[in-house]
Order: C-alpha cells, then structure tokens, then sequence
C-alpha cells in the first residue's frame, strides 16, 4: 500500500462519521482557510486595528500563499477525490499537495498570536495550534486532500511563521535603509522569481508587489507631503462607527474594482492573460493598502 492508498483509507475511516450537519460543519471551518476570509480579516485589520501588524500578517500570508502555489505546481498531485470519487464530498480545483488551507491556517494564525502579545497563554494557544488543526481535519474530511498534504502544509506553514519571527524586523531594518528604487527593484525580482517557477497561477506575486508597493507609499510617501512629518492614516484612529463604515466602504470598493477587473482584462485563453491576471491582483493589492487609507482620510474617518 502506498501513501496514497493509505491516505484514501484513512479519509474514507473518517467519512464514517459523516452526517449532513457535520458536513456542512465542516464546510464552514474550511472556509476560514478559504482566500476570500483572510482578505475580509486582514482589510479589518489594517484599516481598522493595527497597519503595522497587518501588513507583516498580509506579507507572511501572501509569501505562504505563493511558495503553496509552487509547489503545488511543481509536485502536480491529483486531489483524492481525482483518484477514488467516491471520498469527494467537497470539490476544489488545483492540486493536491500541500494542502494551502493547512499551510495558511499554520503560518496565519501562529504568526498573529506571536504579533498580538496581549493575548493570554490559551488564547495563543487555541490560535496557533487549535485553528490550524480543525482545518486540517475538515480538508481530509472533505475528501479533497490526503492526510499527507495536510502534514505537509503545517510544517511548510510553521517554518514559514517561524522565519518571520526570526528574520522579518531585521530584514525590514535593512531594506529601510535603501534607497526607492533599490527597494522597488528588490521587490520586482522576487516577483519575478515566483512567476518564473510558478507561470500558471501569478496572482500571489501580482498581490505581493502592490501590497508591497502599498506599504511604501503609506510609509514613505505621505510622510513627505505631510508637513507635521506624520502619518494622515493610522488604523488605530476613529471611533468603532468610523472603523465599521471605512471597513465596509473598503470591502465594497476592493469588491468592485476585483470583479470590475476580471471582467474588464484578457481571459485564459488569452495570450495576455498572465500579465493581466498579475496586473489585476496588484492593482488590488496597491488600492487596499494605500488608496482606501488615502479615501478614508479623505472623507474625515479617521
């Protein structure tokens, strides 16, 4: 018996105590690995809570998301569900290994209860291990990754965290002292990196380099027009009412302009639509971490 044999038979162990309501259980805890969930909570977080600790939370997301995508790519391993369809109790396209869900929700969550240090013992705890854990079970569960893919994707995950926790605010002291444009050419080359290895899927780079882009201009830019020498913007500002509504023009506005996007640029069958599709997520990137803080200073809700 091979690792994957051994993986459909474990799934299908576990699927012995599927009912619909656990299914739909664990449907809803998948989605918390899901895209779309940290871009609603990282938004939160750095419009309306801590710019600072979002943005190393959106750069070690964005970094996990596009080593996943390479070696997903790279290894090419069906999904279970491809190889015995009868475990396919959810349905996700891509590859199979490592499991992006595991590794996101490793490296996410460990690396927000190390930043958060005023969260107690067990709630790091529950953070770092617990989250990470039901995730991983509800991908085997669903039938969509092999226990395997999900081992695989925590310990990616965690070495990921672990780096930058080690490494980030030495690299970031370093970078500081560069000058623009050494620092925009630093960011361009890793992008390019990650489409050279990766062509087929170039939306983490795309969103790498204008959430990167973003940060620079919020930092550097407006401290230049502004004469105190001060930021015009920080999450930390405003009232809970003024929080709620700049987080939910934000949403609508990034919401928008994606899906305004998609529509607008090449489609796949386009020779175009590489660049496009990395032009598209760093155009996203760029307006969620410096036009929408620029717009929300803008309209007074700060």
């Amino acid at each position: 018996m091979d690792v994957y044999e051994w993986g459909i038979s474990v799934i299908k162990s576990i699927q012995t105590i599927a009912n619909p309501f656990l299914t739909a259980f664990m449907k809803g805890i998948s989605a918390i690995g899901e895209p779309y969930f940290y871009l609603l909570f990282l938004t939160f977080l750095l419009w309306c809570v801590d710019e600072k600790k979002a943005f190393s939370l959106g750069f070690l997301q964005v970094f996990s998301g596009a080593i996943n995508t390479c070696i997903k790519y790279t290894l090419a391993i069906p999904r279970p569900f491809i190889k015995d369809p009868s475990v396919g109790i959810g349905y996700y396209s891509g590859f199979s290994t490592p499991s992006g869900h595991a590794q996101g929700s490793a490296s996410f969550w460990s690396y927000f209860a190390y930043l958060f240090t005023n969260l107690k013992r067990y709630q790091k705890f529950l953070l770092a291990f617990l989250i990470p854990l039901i995730v991983g079970f509800s991908r085997v569960y669903l039938g969509v990754h092999y226990p395997t893919d999900v081992m695989l994707g925590w310990v990616i995950g965690y070495l990921i965290s672990l780096a930058f926790m080690l490494f980030l605010d030495t690299v970031l002291t370093l970078v500081r002292r560069l000058r623009w444009s050494f620092k925009i050419l630093i960011i361009t080359l890793i992008c390019i990196v990650f489409n050279e290895i990766c062509p087929q899927d170039t939306s983490m780079p795309g969103l790498l380099f204008g959430l990167a882009l973003g940060s620079l201009f919020l930092k550097d830019v407006t401290v230049l027009i502004n004469k105190k020498g001060l930021l015009p913007f920080s999450a930390k500002t405003g009232t809970q009412t003024q929080k709620f509504i700049r987080w939910l023009i934000g949403v609508i506005f990034v919401a928008i302009l994606y899906i305004g996007l998609k529509f607008i640029f090449p489609t796949a069958e386009n020779a175009w639509y590489t660049l496009f599709r990395t032009l598209r997520y760093m155009i996203i990137g760029f307006v969620a971490s410096y036009l929408c803080p620029v717009l929300f200073v803008k309209l007074k809700l700060t």
